[in-house]
């Protein structure tokens, strides 16, 4: 089932009182433009369950048609979700960027540095508590990385925030791979920075999806299937999360409604946005051993084998949007109780 082909159409389940939507509508006092144009809106928030791009309008364009360097540049596998962990002794944002602790020239790349201060600069950056600034900001492809951060090594900063971005609404030339960029300055890649990317001086507002504090994390039920956060607090390592995950594979398979609602509970997380589905496949395929963190991991193989569980939550996320958009219509419930609410959309979605 291709979710960009599917018609939307609300009925009221079989045995209702109500024999059709509009006496629905009328019985709760519902304009019926209002509510139509509530499904026109969600419909445009629709995603391609393959992660391939947008399916219908109402988003920001990928791409421009110039190819420049400083142009964004279409999003796929190449350029990863990635996060960032923030917290109050981190550097002040400007306008909604985050920008480094050492401020660079306007226009320059890493790429314009000699190697030798660029080698310099990583290895002053590749200090955890350094305190010499550099222009280098530090994110994560791996989620679970930067949950350990938040939950684990920062477990005792205040503020603590885990910022998604978009890499593709980054610069080129802006943003590396860090075992990359130490390769140009004649350093060793190591195990240890597979998962790390730098930015080179800031991460454009642009490109930042959402902001998620680490106590709405805590609040939304997502460490259940991840028992190591709690117990373990400032020795938690990203380790412990993996295998949290692999050893509760059928209880996370099972809970699939449930990780759903939790996840888009999370601000700026819901079905319009195309990065809860790739969170949660790469939360589910960590759970099923695949290393999702990995450049050459078989995205497809993955996908084939789990499809039956990517579509029943991208269904879960649609009907809790759905769900919740009715709500801020302020349908009553004496009318039409919750379960019926539910029952209606998630028949709609089947339909």
């Amino acid at each position: 089932m291709e979710p960009e082909d599917k018609q939307i159409r609300i009925q009221e389940p079989e045995g209702s009182p109500e024999k059709s939507m509009e006496k629905l509508i009328k019985s709760s006092e519902l304009n019926a433009q209002a509510f139509l144009s509530c499904v026109d809106a969600l419909q445009k928030f629709t995603i391609d369950i393959k992660g391939q791009g947008y399916s219908i309008g109402n988003v920001e364009a990928l791409v421009e048609k110039e190819e420049n360097l400083s142009t964004p540049v279409k999003d796929d596998s190449r350029f990863p979700i990635l996060y960032r962990v923030v917290h109050s002794d981190s550097p002040p944002e400007s306008n909604g960027s985050l920008v480094s602790r050492l401020s660079v020239p306007p226009g320059q790349m890493f790429k314009d540095v000699s190697k030798e201060m660029g080698r310099e600069y990583i290895e002053d950056h590749s200090y955890y508590d350094n305190k010499c600034p550099t222009p280098f900001i530090s994110m994560t492809s791996d989620p679970l990385r930067a949950l350990s951060l938040a939950l684990g090594i920062n477990h005792d900063k205040t503020d603590v925030s885990i910022i998604m971005i978009r890499s593709s609404m980054m610069s080129r030339g802006t943003y590396g791979s860090c075992n990359e960029w130490r390769i140009q300055c004649g350093l060793d890649s190591k195990p240890i920075y597979n998962t790390e990317f730098l930015a080179w001086g800031m991460v454009p507002a642009k490109s930042i999806r959402c902001r998620v504090a680490r106590l709405h994390i805590i609040e939304s039920g997502l460490l259940k299937f991840m028992p190591s956060a709690p117990r373990l607090g400032a020795r938690l390592r990203t380790l412990d999360l993996r295998l949290d995950l692999k050893n509760n594979l059928i209880l996370f398979c099972q809970s699939i409604p449930e990780i759903a609602a939790s996840l888009s509970s999370l601000p700026g997380m819901d079905s319009s946005n195309l990065e809860i589905v790739e969170l949660f496949k790469f939360l589910l395929g960590r759970a099923a051993g695949y290393k999702m963190e990995k450049e050459d991991i078989n995205i497809e193989d993955f996908e084939r084998e789990y499809d039956m569980e990517i579509q029943e939550f991208y269904q879960e996320i649609q009907t809790f949007t759905l769900t919740t958009q009715m709500e801020l219509l302020h349908l009553p419930s004496s009318t039409t109780s919750d379960m019926k609410r539910k029952t209606v959309v998630r028949e709609t979605l089947l339909t």
